[in-house]
């Protein structure tokens, strides 16, 4: 049903709180975490070695000469089978009922030919650094959101298959 591609370049201080959050989801269900580590040269690549071999998470590890995020996310999209995709920033976490929202809100859009779903992100205070005040507007593309007011950063949630067909250049 879900992956979750995290993008790994020199992140060994932030990638434990990020892949805890992953593991204390509430959400249970088909869940592939996709590690692509693009060259990182420090801890990273050990720090994700132990965690492949504790098994608290259905890890795929990748690793690539630096060639930058697009290419490290068209790799983890690649390497997926399941219905919706998301990258998270290895400097990020989920929310524990983060992936179960996310599910919620795709099944009510998932109906009207919807390509994926944006999700506000919001610091550890609870403070929202996304903002959207066009509230006459909940389907578009992601430049019409932004050209509409959308503002801040955002995670995104898309179809595979969409993603498959559509690669980041």
């Amino acid at each position: 049903m879900f992956s979750i591609i995290i993008p790994i370049y020199n992140v060994s201080k932030y990638l434990p709180d990020c892949l805890d959050s992953i593991v204390n989801q509430t959400y249970k269900g088909n869940l592939e975490v996709f590690l692509v580590n693009d060259g990182s040269t420090d801890e990273s690549e050990k720090l994700v070695k132990t965690w492949v071999t504790e098994h608290k998470l259905d890890i795929k590890y990748f690793y690539q000469e630096n060639a930058g995020k697009p290419t490290a996310h068209n790799q983890g999209v690649k390497e997926t089978e399941t219905e919706l995709f998301v990258c998270v920033d290895s400097d990020d976490y989920l929310k524990d009922d983060g992936i179960e929202k996310i599910l919620m809100h795709w099944e009510k859009y998932k109906k009207k030919n919807s390509i994926g779903i944006i999700g506000y992100k919001e610091r550890t205070s609870g403070e929202c650094v996304t903002s959207f005040s066009n509230s006459k507007i909940d389907k578009a593309t992601l430049r019409q959101f932004y050209d509409s007011g959308l503002q801040g950063d955002t995670i995104l949630v898309y179809r595979t298959d969409i993603l498959k067909r559509y690669s980041f250049p």
